[in-house]
């Protein structure tokens, strides 16, 4: 059984995160590493994930905050599994998800791959994707889910991106590990993302592209007009996105057993 990776970057997140833990702990596949990334918060979730007895967690502190793409890249850096996971610090995994993934990715020869997940909002709906996105396809929008993202780092590496990408990061990962892969989705729902203010689905279309353009730049060094173009095709990717993959849906499953 191959060694997982999961790694959590936390900011304030006291409200959330053992619940988060718990849904990765509580995995049918028990071959894992937690590594906690805190972002220099400044409320109790630091002594709460302290204070769960599993030697499986590993917790590192920022002295300054240092932005989402830092923890990831410091994450990464650390993972010693053959296998990396993400998932943030307010969302979670149902019980069998690390062990369907690995399955599908050993049984299909994959090294980067995605699920379908839940996104708990006013209304509950079921978040899907493309069957394969290629280099070409990751153009368009953001297809995979942060939380249900698994790469085999033994065959690809350890992938990083620039440090002072600071808004949209999942998506510009996603990119650079695409340049060595082609992810695939595993067609069942697995996790659950939970809207609360602040985040990304509250950011408007405007801000999206500027984000996406500034990404374009940093890691892949394009000019000013072509990143803003990038950041365009983004925006009509996630109409398009919304239209095709994203359905209302009823939820039946326990979180945890």
């Amino acid at each position: 059984m191959e060694k997982v990776s999961v790694i959590i970057p936390m900011h304030n997140s006291e409200k959330f995160i053992e619940r988060t833990i718990f849904s990765a702990l509580k995995q049918t596949y028990r071959n894992l590493e937690i590594i906690v990334i805190d972002d220099n918060s400044n409320d109790s979730c630091v002594e709460l994930v302290k204070k769960i007895a599993d030697d499986r967690i590993f917790v590192y502190e920022n002295e300054t905050n240092k932005g989402s793409a830092y923890c990831r890249n410091f994450g990464i850096e650390k993972a010693a599994g053959t296998y990396i996971a993400f998932l943030d610090s307010d969302d979670v995994w149902l019980v069998d998800k690390i062990e369907k993934q690995v399955l599908f990715m050993e049984t299909e020869n994959i090294d980067f791959s995605f699920t379908q997940y839940y996104d708990f909002g006013d209304e509950i709906k079921l978040i899907s994707g493309p069957r394969v996105i290629g280099k070409f396809r990751m153009n368009f929008t953001n297809y995979l889910g942060t939380l249900t993202v698994m790469y085999n780092q033994k065959k690809l590496g350890k992938v990083s991106i620039p440090n002072n990408i600071t808004k949209s990061t999942d998506y510009p990962l996603w990119r650079a590990i695409g340049r060595k892969s082609k992810a695939h989705i595993l067609y069942e729902p697995l996790a659950i993302y939970y809207r609360r203010p602040g985040s990304l689905s509250k950011v408007s279309t405007f801000q999206k592209i500027k984000n996406v353009a500034y990404g374009y730049q940093e890691l892949e060094k394009r000019n000013k007009l072509s990143s803003l173009i990038g950041g365009f095709v983004f925006a009509l990717g996630i109409f398009l996105k919304k239209m095709v993959y994203r359905k209302r849906t009823d939820f039946r499953t326990n979180i945890f057993d």
